[in-house]
């Protein structure tokens, strides 16, 4: 008799079931608009934003970070683990944001070695927490991501036309031409399909690529300003 082997993590409570909510929390299933998300991996949309912060610091500050200067911002070029949390609690997050005055979209990784899938999966990420931020008031910079060798035209979809966009120049001196290459193919991709009005290059300010015209903010790392 099966019901001698019922147990109570099968029952459903409520009209969802705490079970199934908790897994639409794990996942952010209650934030997906389907109306405001495009393409074949229905990414979700960010809204263009031309504020272009003065200085950047990690968001593994934010916390200790106690009076926020004008015009700071605050950047996710970190080790994954140390943003997890603006995935699993967005909302206690943004509430310490709130007071800077932009922020960039989550760097979640996605390194060409990765199973394409869960570069997808970070890529989604990123939007969906960038759409959330947006959602809650905030000035939020699309960050852009390089996907291996790849075509790349569709990891800039949904992000709209004439607004400053994000993207990381640090360790690319140690990676050698061809990385640069790609980096190169990244931001030609991205100023033809996002028309950006200003990009941010978050490094060293040592790397020179071509931008076609579109104003540039060099904002050093904390490591080049620290030597």
């Amino acid at each position: 008799d099966l019901d001698d082997f019922r147990f109570d993590d099968d029952i459903d409570t409520g009209y969802f079931g705490d079970a199934r909510e908790k897994t639409y929390d794990l996942y952010r299933l209650n934030e997906f608009d389907e109306n405001r998300a495009v393409g074949l991996y229905q990414l979700p949309t960010l809204q263009a934003c031309n504020y272009v912060p003065d200085d950047l610091i990690g968001f593994n500050y934010v916390r200790s970070y106690k009076a926020s200067k004008k015009g700071l911002g605050v950047h996710f070029f970190l080790d994954d683990y140390q943003f997890e949390r603006i995935w699993t609690e967005p909302y206690r997050q943004i509430e310490r944001l709130k007071t800077f005055a932009c922020v960039l979209t989550p760097d979640f990784s996605t390194y060409s070695d990765m199973p394409f899938a869960m570069q997808i999966w970070n890529l989604y990420r990123s939007r969906m927490i960038g759409q959330i931020m947006q959602d809650a008031g905030l000035n939020v910079i699309p960050t852009i991501r390089t996907f291996g060798n790849e075509p790349i035209d569709w990891c800039f979809e949904g992000i709209e036309q004439g607004g400053t966009i994000a993207f990381s120049t640090i360790g690319v001196e140690k990676e050698g031409q061809e990385f640069q290459e790609l980096c190169q193919n990244e931001i030609t991709q991205a100023i033809k399909i996002i028309k950006p009005s200003c990009i941010i290059n978050y490094g060293t300010g040592n790397i020179k690529f071509d931008y076609q015209d579109v104003p540039v903010k060099n904002i050093a790392s904390f490591t080049f300003k620290k030597g």
